[in-house]
């Protein structure tokens, strides 16, 4: 057996180990892509970074932004100082350039500005972008790119090209709302002139790729309104705005005029394939509420699989301001389903829905949004409200006025001017949002925070301004600002700055004036970002937890220990707990609350085994501790002086295993000795 003093040494030497944390629970490191005035990687000496714009990320981390130079180094010019960036296949790589030849355009004609890009799962690229050079002018100074066929940049779309589908002459003055989805399909909406066009047909929404003539027209302007009965026509708008699912998926909103057309139904969201759309009509019958009619809608939400999302103004008996807006979704069955409605209640006890926000949809079926609350108790401080029907059942995800996780008591979500915004989620049902911050030590310098929810870990504090973050060893910098994409449920074509991993990628700027693009990790690259992951550092694609402690069992010693994730010196299952701090384990000390024993020794548990006068008898057991008598009688025996006994492991302690001291043992030796010579 093991002396307890070696078990003792084992708990002394990793005490320091058993106490640190078993798993990051604070935000996750950056990787930082660009920082300003450095380098730009693979250009000439000076060129170097100057401002960014917002930046996108995929499935795999790559992430993708615009940029522009700083003035009068390495050649940089007015005329060459804005680019376009990517970090796709591990490098950070300037992906187009201002004064570059635009593809599939006329020589010498070059790009000039760009846009937010895109880019999808498949890694594939698409942007808008603004041209120049011989014949260009501000009516055909627009265009569209992607490298999603053949892997090389082309071009898909350009102002003052013939527009397909609306006759001959006819061509586009301009191009707005670029989606592009994971089959590198391209979806835009935009304007057209020439013979026979006017203000009432001229929008249209258009669809391909970067392969000439590819793309074609999918609706427009006074043209037949899909899936409606003849005569039916789809009215003038000044702008729309559709969205962009898996393969050819699409929706987007569209007034109606013509045959039969009237106030009461002059509405519809159209959605589904771009060559065979369905319709969701004003007029008809609103699901789950009785005698109420779908009236105007707002622009929708849409996912891979082409199920939407989107906020209706109903109509009908009983209907007035009160009570007229509803989310309605297809995510959770396939059908027209209600998620929420103003007057109705809300998630949050003893509250009714007051205003709804447009919602996203993500993959899993997930509809979001924000919202305003009423009620009894409900003010100005917790009015504000974000919802989410993960698994079918419409849960609060926080609220104003509730604690902010993770930061210190009194510090709670809180602005009477509108608490959360930047709405936007994964494929997971992940979300990201921002928040404003109340309450205990905050003010203008760290109100505004930054979050990222799990349907089962909840919410994680990703960032606040005020933070530090390390840009380089030794340099550390104060975020004054983050800005990210929003408004997305991920697969809807739009540029997007969280990915299915719960990756996400941000442009930060910092108080000196300096920016950076930075991106969240995930470390083990097993699909989970670290700030979700419950094995950070280790592969655990499954993120299985069995006895629920927050480390997964891929990186847990003890899975079916909650309270441990290392055997530590006391094993799986028994804690590892020193309660009288004696630097020995509860489970290897006989006196567990005596901190001056780890054995009963002679005088038991919570007596010291001192002797005073040094006759070998601890003055526990000694009738006089000040003057040596080594022949004294046994206490409580009533012998003669040769009897001496030793008190029990029960009667010191309640149990253990027997130890004496080295000195009690020699005692007991000399009592042997002296009954051996008749002493």
């Amino acid at each position: 057996m093991i002396h307890r003093f070696l078990f003792a040494a084992i708990f002394i030497a990793f005490s320091s180990f058993l106490t640190q944390p078993s798993i990051v629970t604070a935000a996750p490191p950056l990787t930082v892509i660009a920082v300003t005035d450095q380098q730009a990687p693979g250009l000439v000496q000076g060129v170097m970074f100057d401002a960014f714009n917002r930046a996108v990320i995929n499935e795999d981390g790559d992430v993708a932004f615009a940029a522009e130079y700083v003035l009068n180094f390495g050649g940089v010019t007015a005329a060459n100082n804005n680019a376009l960036w990517s970090d796709r296949g591990g490098m950070l790589m300037q992906e187009a350039r201002e004064g570059q030849q635009a593809p599939g355009l006329p020589n010498m004609v070059t790009f000039n500005t760009f846009v937010i890009p895109i880019l999808n799962r498949s890694g594939d690229l698409a942007f808008e972008a603004n041209v120049k050079g011989p014949g260009i002018t501000f009516e055909n100074d627009e265009a569209i790119f992607s490298d999603a066929i053949g892997g090389a940049l082309g071009l898909v779309a350009t102002e003052g090209a013939q527009a397909p589908g609306v006759g001959a002459g006819i061509t586009h003055s301009g191009i707005t709302n670029v989606l592009f989805n994971d089959s590198g399909r391209v979806l835009f909406s935009g304007q057209v002139k020439g013979t026979g066009v006017d203000f009432s047909n001229s929008a249209g929404v258009w669809s391909g790729f970067n392969a000439p003539g590819s793309y074609s027209l999918v609706v427009r302007e006074n043209n037949q309104a899909p899936d409606l009965p003849a005569g039916v026509l789809l009215a003038t708008t000044s702008t729309i705005n559709p969205v962009l699912g898996g393969d050819d998926l699409c929706a987007f909103r569209f007034g109606l005029s013509g045959a039969g057309v009237i106030t009461a139904n002059d509405n519809c969201i159209f959605s589904g394939p771009v060559s065979s759309l369905l319709a969701t009509r004003e007029g008809i019958a609103a699901p789950g509420v009785a005698g109420a009619l779908l009236g105007n809608f707002l622009n929708p939400s849409i996912n891979i699989d082409g199920e939407i999302a989107f906020i209706t103004l109903l109509s009908g008996a009983g209907i007035d301001g009160s009570n007229d807006q509803a989310v309605y979704s297809t995510g959770q069955n396939g059908n027209l389903e209600l998620i929420a409605r103003d007057g109705e209640a809300s998630p949050a006890a003893n509250t009714t829905f007051e205003l709804i926000h447009p919602p996203i949809i993500s993959d899993d079926g997930t509809t979001a949004f924000i919202a305003m609350l009423a009620g009894g108790d409900v003010g100005a401080n917790n009015d504000d409200v974000i919802c989410a029907d993960h698994g079918g059942t419409l849960a609060v995800v926080a609220r104003e006025g509730d604690a902010a996780p993770g930061l210190p008591d009194g510090v709670v979500f809180g602005n009477a001017a509108g608490t959360f915004s930047n709405l936007a989620a994964n494929a997971r049902g992940q979300l990201l949002f921002q928040a404003k911050l109340a309450g205990a030590g905050v003010d203008m310098t760290s109100d505004e925070s930054l979050w990222q929810f799990d349907p089962i870990v909840g919410l994680k504090l990703l960032m606040r301004i005020g933070d530090l973050v390390a840009v380089a060893d030794g340099d550390e910098r104060i975020v004054t600002s983050f800005i990210f994409s929003s408004s997305t449920g991920g697969s809807d074509g739009k540029q997007r700055s969280l990915n299915d991993v719960g990756q996400v990628a941000l442009w930060l700027i910092f108080d000196d004036g300096s920016q950076a693009i930075v991106r969240t990790n995930d470390t083990d690259g097993d699909g989970t970002a670290d700030i979700f992951d419950n094995c950070p550092n280790t592969v655990n694609v499954d993120q299985v937890d069995d006895d629920g402690d927050g480390a997964g069992n891929a990186c847990d010693d003890c899975p079916d220990d909650a309270n441990k994730t290392a055997a530590g010196a006391c094993g799986c299952g028994v804690s590892d707990a020193d309660s009288d701090g004696d630097g020995t384990p509860d489970c290897f000390d006989d006196c567990p609350n005596d901190a001056d024993k780890i054995a009963p020794g002679a005088c038991g548990c919570g007596t010291p085994d001192t002797d005073s006068d040094g006759d070998l008898i601890p003055d526990c057991n000694d009738s006089d501790p000040s003057v040596p008598n080594p022949n004294q009688p046994a206490p409580n025996t009533g012998g003669n002086g040769n009897d001496m006994m030793m008190p029990t492991t029960e009667e010191c302690c309640g149990g253990g295993m027997p130890a004496m001291m080295p000195f009690m043992l020699l005692g007991w030796r000399g009592v042997r000795r002296r009954r051996k010579s008749g002493r």
